[in-house]
Parts: structure tokens; C-alpha cells; sequence
């Protein structure tokens, strides 16, 4: 068996370990995506519940409705500080699993080189070959009609 077959299953194992490393990055991508709209909504429907609870105490508001106001607020405060830290983690796995796509698309990549490179050395020993070939059997005519 010849270098390159011989290295072919090397080449294709490495492209399935990128494939995963792949699926890996894009369920982290979406991962990321998910959380960040969640931060997004909390941070928006806190905003607009603010902006109403001004809208609607303008004219005065009891010391019971504010302090009910203000308690919301902080544990609306509080679950998008949860949620921020979430984005954070998923930010982080994604830059993680990013680096190890990338470590496993330049082990493919370098061995689909040696592959290449095996190939194209197999090829030119292929053709000298057949020149030899050639060359010996042009020879051996040229003897035969000489020794005639």
C-alpha cells in the first residue's frame, strides 16, 4: 500500500474531530445567541416597566406602590446580572470551542498537504517509472533491429 492510502484514514479521522469541533462551535454560536436576546428582553422590559411606572405615577405615587416599584427593580436588576453573567460563560465556551475548530482545521488541513504531497510524489515516481519503461523497451527494439 502506497504512503497516501495509508494516510487516508489519518486525513478522514481528523476531518470527523473537525466536523464535531464544528457542530461544537455552532451550537455554541447559538448558545450565545439565545442568552444575549434573554439579557436583551430582560434589559428592554425593564426599561419600558420604568418607563410606565413614570408615566404612571406622575401625578404622585404612596410610599407602599414606590417601595414595591423599587423592590421589582432590584430583582429585575439582580436576573439581568444573573443573565449577563450567562452571556459571559456562553461568550467564553464559544472562544473555546472557536479555538479547538480552529486547531482541528489545521491538523486537516496539513494532512490533506501530506496526502496532496504523497500523491503528487507517487505520481512522479508513476511516471518515471513508465518512462523507464518506455525507454528500456525503445532499447531493446533498437538492439534487435541492430542485431539483425
Amino acid at each position: 500500500m502506497v504512503r497516501s492510502e495509508r494516510m487516508r484514514p489519518v486525513a478522514r479521522l481528523a476531518e470527523t474531530k473537525e466536523s464535531e469541533a464544528a457542530k461544537a462551535l455552532a451550537d455554541a454560536t447559538a448558545r450565545l445567541a439565545e442568552q444575549q436576546q434573554r439579557l436583551d428582553d430582560l434589559t428592554a422590559y425593564r426599561d419600558e416597566y420604568t418607563a410606565r411606572f413614570k408615566e404612571t405615577s406622575g401625578l404622585g405615587v404612596s410610599a407602599a406602590r414606590f417601595q414595591q416599584f423599587q423592590r421589582f427593580l432590584a430583582s429585575l436588576g439582580e436576573a439581568i446580572e444573573q443573565q449577563r453573567r450567562v452571556v459571559d460563560s456562553a461568550r467564553r465556551l464559544l472562544e473555546e470551542r472557536r479555538r479547538l475548530w480552529q486547531g482541528a482545521r489545521s491538523k486537516t488541513k496539513a494532512l490533506e498537504s501530506v496526502v496532496e504531497k504523497y500523491q503528487q510524489e507517487e505520481a512522479l515516481a508513476a511516471g518515471r517509472k513508465e518512462q523507464k519503461e518506455i525507454d528500456d523497451l525503445v532499447q531493446a527494439k533498437a538492439a534487435r533491429k541492430h542485431d539483425r
